[in-house]
Formats: structure tokens, sequence, C-alpha cells
């Protein structure tokens, strides 16, 4: 997930082994679960849910790359990558950590859910802020995002619902060596105000937040657990 960093700080090799590693250790984490008291057929079911999440990550990190290359990236299909990415990680760790509490396969499940929803709202609210956000909070101006041609949220809707003649000339600034000009980040920002951009996607941002709390409205909780989960989303 943060693999973009190490490669800017240590380079691409370096990366890979650091994700490497960092696999393994939850591999050996896992295993060690047996020796705190925890069933075998529990430590099977985590390692299921490990593992699937793995691969499912891995599918949504090769789908980010394919997106970079494509101007013609829906909503829905956006949605489904960060579902397979940021999703899958916090539902399998609220999923892991739940089961590893309670042994309750069904609590273990609403947690799960209600991570999976956290992940795209988390998601969704990080891309609105990568355009949107106040420099002094995210240490990024205004439109870097733009800037660096990145298929976050608020450009796939753009490119999904603008008029034909915006389309051609975003196609344009987008096929242009290097970086988006100041100029022309002025003018996406316009057209994304135009269209609507910045309500739609803290409404989906909303909207997914609202249905993590919704996973786990029956399950009782009360009290600073309730409220935990509420602060998060």
């Amino acid at each position: 997930m943060g693999s973009s960093h190490a490669v800017d700080d240590h380079g691409e090799a370096k990366a890979i082994a650091a994700g490497n590693a960092m696999r393994v250790i939850a591999d050996h984490t896992l295993m060690s679960l047996a020796g705190a008291g925890l069933s075998a057929d529990l430590v099977g079911d985590i390692a299921f849910e490990l593992t699937g999440r793995y691969l499912e990550m891995i599918e949504g990190q090769y789908m980010d790359m394919s997106f970079e290359g494509s101007d013609d990236v829906t909503v829905e299909q956006y949605l489904d990558m960060v579902g397979r990415k940021t999703g899958a990680l916090i539902e399998s760790a609220m999923y892991m950590g739940a089961l590893v509490a309670t042994s309750d396969r069904k609590q273990a499940r609403a947690f799960g859910a209600c991570g999976r929803r956290l992940g795209l709202a988390f998601q969704i609210r990080d891309d609105y802020l990568g355009i949107w956000g106040d420099p002094a909070a995210t240490g990024k101006a205004v439109g870097a995002d733009i800037r660096r041609k990145k298929k976050s949220m608020p450009v796939v809707h753009l490119f999904q619902n603008t008029s034909a003649a915006d389309r051609a000339w975003l196609d344009s600034a987008y096929a242009r060596d290097g970086e988006v000009g100041g100029e022309d980040v002025e003018r996406i920002l316009e057209l994304l105000d135009r269209l609507g951009t910045p309500a739609h996607v803290q409404d989906a941002a909303v909207a997914e937040a609202e249905g993590a709390m919704r996973a786990v409205d029956g399950l009782g909780l009360t009290g600073t657990a309730h409220e935990t989960v509420e602060a998060m989303a």
C-alpha cells in the first residue's frame, strides 16, 4: 500500500524486498496464534482470509497500474479497484481482529464488511483531499493529484461525464509528456466544479462511511466500542 514511498526513497528493488518481508512477518505472526491458545480451526480460517486478501490486493494493484495507461476507466471500475486494495486491507484487519477477539465468525464477518466500506470511504476522501485539501494540512498544493495525472476518483468522474469537446481537450492535456501545467490545472478544476464533482465525491465518501456503520448495527455495540467505530467512520 505504501510502496510508492519506498520506491521514491530507496528504489524499486528494495521496495519489493520490503513488501515481501512484510508479508512474511504477517504469515509468521499468524502462525504464532496457535501458540497463544487459538484453536487450529480458527487459525486456519484466519490464514484463509489473509491469503485471499493478499491475492485481492495484488489484483487491485495490477488494475491500478493498468488504469494509469487508460482514459476510459469508469467510476464503477475505479471503486472496484480501490475495494480490492484499501478496502481489502482494512476488511481483513477488522475480520481477523474480531475473530481472534471473539471466536465468533458472524461478528467477524460484520466487522469485515464494516472494514471494506471504511476502506472505500478512506480512499474516496483521500482522493478528495488530493485535489481540494487544505495545503497547510495535506502538505500538497491544491490540485496536486491533477498535476501528477493521478487517476483518482474525481478525475475518473470528470473523464466519464464531461462533454465531448472538453473530453477531447482533456485527452490532449493528459497525453503530453510530464506533469499537467498550471493553467491546465486551473481549467480542470473549473471543469470539475462545473460538473459538481467535489460534492459527488464527498457524497460517495459519506455513503460508504454510513454503510460501514450499518454493517455493525446488528451487533449491539454500545459505549466505547460503538464510539470508536463511529469515530473511524
